[in-house]
């Protein structure tokens, strides 16, 4: 149904409308996500993009040619932000962080596919089928670690560094130096080479599929994992916490807010026009 001959449909501008609200729903929650997560170690915020959506072309009179009707608007895209967060100094020499690119390589068992994540917060402890004394995450996940050319999860359990070192390897400390190599120290003050922390990095980490827990796994458009050594440095004793920018952030949730407001108005509008026109006919 048009106003005028040839102008633009009501359902048009009401269906333009309901695009808005639902782009910019998206967006608020965008916005709220990563505001929520100012605090999550390795946290990485994300942006959204839009796209207009295009109706099919209309012949106007008086004009020369065709022109097209705008039907709204959709998300084109919510991709991640991996620049880089600050560290934060601890005590836990096993709180690595990422100086540059690059993500640490976790698995929940041998198995398992590979997931990647930049929070570096592991410890010695059980893993998700409650073995003891493995480097995992706070949620069992095991670091990948290239011991002699197979990477695979770490053992730092007694009996593993017995079975590796002998019966009279007792741990008394781990060390990762920049090129993520890792040494453990022995009470006799005997140090071993444990093995190095490979990090994957991608052509495009902002394709990378979010599945929660800080974790990551490769998309089409990301690629795999093209260089696995060499990507950035890997530091000691600290954790790189959330890069989100709470000021941005706050512009954007005011802006998006602001929007879906006026697309809400755009649609109580175009119901009472067209409810006007119904009242016309009848």
């Amino acid at each position: 149904m048009s106003i005028v001959q040839g102008g633009t449909s009501v359902l048009a501008s009401l269906w333009s409308g309901v695009s808005g609200i639902h782009a910019f729903s998206a967006a608020l929650d965008t916005a709220s996500y990563n505001i929520a997560n100012l605090n999550t170690v390795g946290f990485k915020q994300s942006h959204v993009s839009f796209a207009d959506i295009f109706s099919d072309a209309l012949t106007l009179p008086n004009t020369l040619g065709s022109s097209q009707a705008g039907q709204g608007v959709r998300v084109n895209a919510i991709r991640t932000d991996f620049t880089q967060g600050v560290f934060e100094t601890t005590t836990n020499p096993l709180d690595l962080g990422i100086d540059g690119p690059g993500f640490f390589i976790v698995r929940q068992d041998a198995g398992a596919p590979e997931l990647y994540t930049r929070a570096g917060a592991f410890d010695i402890g059980q893993d998700a089928t409650r073995r003891d004394g493995f480097v995992v995450n706070p949620d069992g996940l095991l670091l990948q670690v290239d011991q002699a050319g197979a990477i695979g999860e770490l053992d730092l359990s007694v009996e593993g560094l017995k079975t590796r070192f002998g019966d009279d390897f007792v741990l008394e400390s781990v060390s990762v130096d920049e090129s993520g190599l890792m040494t453990a120290s022995a009470l006799s003050g005997r140090v071993e080479e444990l093995g190095t922390i490979p990090l994957a990095r991608f052509d495009d980490p902002g394709a990378l599929i979010p599945v929660g827990e800080n974790l990551y796994t490769q998309s089409f458009s990301s690629g795999i994992p093209s260089d696995v050594t060499g990507s950035g440095r890997i530091l000691q004793n600290v954790l790189e916490l959330s890069n989100v920018d709470l000021s941005e952030q706050f512009v954007e949730l005011i802006k998006f807010q602001r929007a879906f407001q006026i697309n809400n108005r755009v649609v109580g509008t175009s119901d009472e026009i067209y409810q006007q026109i119904v009242d016309l006919k009848s």
